[in-house]
Parts: structure tokens; C-alpha cells; sequence
């Protein structure tokens, strides 16, 4: 998954140069996704104006333990794995969207995203009420204008 996010991201960039792009280049991922987004923002920091995580995840050991799956099971011996040990490197401005009652990627986990984010420019947004599949929907105003005001800061190249 995450090559492939690699490989997206350089297919998707060469398109919008041909095309002649001249707006900002924000990375988004959803729960498991935040595993690409945060890869890719830590890896193409000069190309990207901001990362955004949504229902993301701090640590793979927690979340799959969580599941059930025995932690020897896994062999993955950095608690931090792959998330939080990468996000410590992302300088970029960073949004991450979590749900309050979130049954699946507790908030904790986000809230360990943004204390190990490096950025000054961040923000942690919690939806009320929301749970892991029905965030956007429990309060698209909250959602849909965190995005907004995050993408269109005259400083993060983002147009309306």
C-alpha cells in the first residue's frame, strides 16, 4: 500500500504539472489510509503544503492488539510503527479530524498524532458524538469547514 502511495503520488504530481497546476498539494488520509498520507508527507515535504489525517492511527501494536491479534504475533517491536515515528518527522502544517466516540482508532490515537507532530502550524479537530464510520456525517459543518479553513489559508497555496 504504501509503494503504491508513492507511485500515486508521483503519477498524480507529473499530471498536474502537464496540466499546469499552480495551486497547493495537500496529502489526505482516512484510518488506514493515514499510513500512506503520513509516508507521503514525510517523504515529499517540499512538494505537499499539508498533511491531513482523518480516524488515523498513533501506533499499528496498539491498534491490532486492539483487534485481537497477539502482540508477538505482529513481530513489530517499534510501538511508534510506522505513524508515529514518521509524523515526528513532518514539518508541514497538520490537520488531523478524529471522532469523539470513536469504536474502532480510539482518540487517544490522534491525540498522540498531534502531541508528535512537529509542526507549529497543527490543529486537532474532534467531532462530537461521531464514530469511526460516520465522522464526516455527524457534523459536516465542523468537518467539511476545518478542511476548508486548513486548504485555503492564503499561505498554503490552496485556492477556492
Amino acid at each position: 500500500m504504501v509503494a503504491d502511495a508513492h507511485r500515486v503520488f508521483k503519477y498524480f504530481s507529473a499530471m498536474l504539472d502537464d496540466n499546469g497546476h499552480k495551486g497547493g498539494v495537500f496529502v489526505m488520509g482516512r484510518s488506514l489510509g493515514s499510513v500512506s498520507a503520513i509516508e507521503l508527507a514525510s517523504g515529499y515535504q517540499d512538494e505537499v503544503n499539508g498533511l491531513i489525517v482523518e480516524s488515523g492511527f498513533a501506533s499499528t501494536v496498539r491498534l491490532m492488539t486492539r483487534l485481537g491479534f497477539p502482540r508477538d504475533f505482529l513481530g513489530i517491536h517499534d510501538f511508534g510503527f510506522p505513524n508515529l515515528s514518521r509524523i515526528r518527522t513532518v514539518m508541514l502544517p497538520t490537520l488531523i479530524i478524529h471522532a469523539e466516540c470513536d469504536g474502532r482508532i480510539p482518540l487517544e490515537e490522534a491525540k498522540d498524532l498531534y502531541e508528535n507532530a512537529p509542526s507549529s502550524d497543527k490543529r486537532l479537530v474532534v467531532i462530537p458524538e461521531a464514530d469511526h464510520n460516520d465522522i464526516m456525517m455527524a457534523d459536516m459543518p465542523t468537518y467539511f469547514g476545518a478542511i476548508r479553513e486548513f486548504i485555503f489559508r492564503p499561505d498554503r497555496g490552496g485556492r477556492p
